[in-house]
C-alpha cells in the first residue's frame, strides 16, 4: 500500500507484553510471526504390556503377581452368568457377565487378585505399565 505521497507504507501489528506496554511485533523476511514458546519439560515413559493371558477362575482367589508401577488393567468376562471380582490393594471391581473392563491405575501395585461367583469362568486380562 502506498500513501498519499507515493511512498510506501506498512501496517504494523502490535500487541501488549506482560506489563501492559504496547509493543511492535515482530516479522521474518516471509511476513510471519516470530514467536518463541516457553514450556516446562516432560517427562515421557514408555508405557509396555507387562501380562497378557486368557485364564480359567472360580471362587478361590486368583492372584497375580506385579510387583511394577501399572497404569491401566485392561479385563474382560466371558461367562453368560457370573460376575468378576478385582481386588487390587483396597480397592475392589466387579466385572459383569460378558463385559469388558478398562481400569485407570497409575500406581505401584503388588498383586492383583481376581475371582468369580462361578467356576471355570473364562477371562482374558491385559496389564500395562512401566519396566
Amino acid at each position: 500500500m502506498f500513501n498519499d505521497e507515493g511512498v510506501r507504507s506498512h501496517n504494523q501489528i502490535q500487541g501488549v507484553d506482560d506489563d501492559g506496554n504496547l509493543r511492535n511485533i515482530k516479522v521474518d523476511e516471509n511476513g510471519n510471526i516470530i514467536t518463541k514458546v516457553e514450556s516446562e519439560e516432560v517427562e515421557v515413559v514408555e508405557k509396555k504390556t507387562l501380562l497378557c493371558n486368557v485364564a480359567t477362575i472360580g471362587n478361590q482367589a486368583t492372584v497375580i503377581n506385579i510387583n511394577k508401577k501399572v497404569t491401566k488393567l485392561e479385563i474382560a468376562n466371558y461367562s453368560e452368568n457370573a460376575n468378576v471380582t478385582i481386588t487390587i490393594g483396597s480397592k475392589t471391581y466387579i466385572v459383569g457377565a460378558n463385559l469388558v473392563l478398562d481400569i485407570i491405575i497409575n500406581d505401584n501395585v503388588t498383586s492383583i487378585s481376581l475371582s468369580s461367583e462361578e467356576e471355570n469362568t473364562q477371562i482374558q486380562y491385559l496389564v500395562e505399565g512401566e519396566e
